[in-house]
């Protein structure tokens, strides 16, 4: 990749006076400066912190104030102020993307990222006191490049749960035959950027419309908008380097009994209860593949590369509450779903959280 231009002051010529009258000499030796985050001149990596300032050559570069343009600030899709998700502690039950104001534009030193790569422009205009020039700066992103991010998956299973007298449906048949267990496995493989050391890792929401009928009502889901499935991140995060491709993955072999793999998965579903006569599932699932450069606290954030949208659903039926026997005639799950490359940023006012064989959520519905 080619090293870009510096920024360049462009508007009021050079040696123009401020106004009329005015015998005050304009500096023209202003430009734009990254104060940090750039890897090597005016080129950054999507997830690390920029810091931008426009200085004053003849005054020591001492920043001096004006206004800020940046393209694409609006989605939170290209570039963000912030993303509010820390994943350092328990499970977070708020993840929120910030995006850059009006008030942020105004201020001499700007502090953002990018969560999206390629070639970004972005102009200062300075103040009065500097002439109204307008500074335009090109900044080249790279990013990771996505080289596998894809689920496999088996089939929707009623089968016997332990003890044998309980029914469990979901996805995922397990049987003990290669390549049918568990409900999805998920492989994504990335190659980091040069000087892109870091982590990736999985962040999965998950949106219930499933309905469960019992001898006296019917119960719908209280769920309006995708949630955070279990935690951040989803199992575990692996660490990758630069121009070397690297695996989400176990760092060791799971076994279940039914054979070994490092794939992160997983078998979604529940045992049916006691007293119920129909159960309708209906799960929708979004698994973000992310990536973090490397970074101490806010000097980095995750972005995303990918996301894999996955769902199953099921229509089971206990004729006799007594004998608790189950059957299935309708199931449909998503079949070997790809990942689509995306930048959206996860986020959520609701995680479902499992600590210490409980389930729950938080904050509580």
């Amino acid at each position: 990749m080619g090293k870009p231009s510096p920024g360049t002051g462009s508007g009021t010529p050079v040696g123009a006076a401020p106004g009329t009258g005015s015998t005050k000499v304009v500096s023209t030796n202003v430009r734009i400066k990254i104060i940090s985050g750039a890897e090597w001149d005016f080129t950054t990596i999507v997830g690390k912190r920029v810091v931008l300032a426009a200085v004053d050559g003849d005054d020591g570069d001492k920043e001096i104030a004006g206004h800020w343009h940046v393209e694409n600030t609006a989605d939170g899709r290209d570039v963000v102020k912030d993303y509010d998700c820390d994943w350092t502690g328990p499970p977070p039950a708020t993840a929120a993307v910030h995006l850059l104001t009006q008030k942020d534009m105004q201020s001499g030193r700007l502090e953002l990222y990018w969560v999206k790569g390629g070639e970004k422009h972005l102009s200062f205009t300075t103040g009065p006191e500097h002439g109204s020039l307008t500074l335009n700066a090109t900044i080249q992103v790279a990013a990771p490049v996505v080289m596998v991010a894809t689920g496999t998956t088996t089939s929707v299973a009623l089968r016997p749960g332990i003890p044998e007298t309980e029914t469990w449906i979901g996805l995922g048949n397990h049987l003990k035959v290669p390549e049918q267990w568990p409900g999805i496995r998920f492989t994504y493989c990335v190659l980091p950027p040069r000087h892109g050391d870091g982590q990736i890792a999985g962040v999965q929401l998950i949106w219930t419309k499933t309905t469960v009928v019992d001898t006296m009502s019917t119960h719908t889901p209280l769920w309006q908008d995708y949630w955070l499935d279990s935690g951040a991140p989803y199992h575990t995060a692996n660490e990758v380097k630069g121009n070397v491709p690297g695996t989400w993955a176990f760092p060791e072999d799971y076994d279940n009994g039914l054979g070994t793999h490092r794939d992160i998965f997983d078998t979604p579903g529940r045992y049916m209860q006691i007293g119920w006569t129909e159960y309708h599932a209906d799960e929708h699932y979004r698994m973000f593949l992310m990536y973090r450069p490397k970074g101490d606290g806010k000097e980095s954030i995750w972005v995303t590369l990918a996301c894999i949208e996955w769902s199953w659903q099921g229509d089971a039926y206990c004729p006799d509450v007594n004998d608790n026997k189950w059957h299935m005639p309708i199931s449909n799950w998503s079949s070997n779903p790809s990942g689509v490359q995306t930048s959206e940023l996860p986020h959520w006012d609701k995680a479902f959280v499992r600590e210490n064989a409980r389930e729950y959520w938080k904050p509580a519905l």
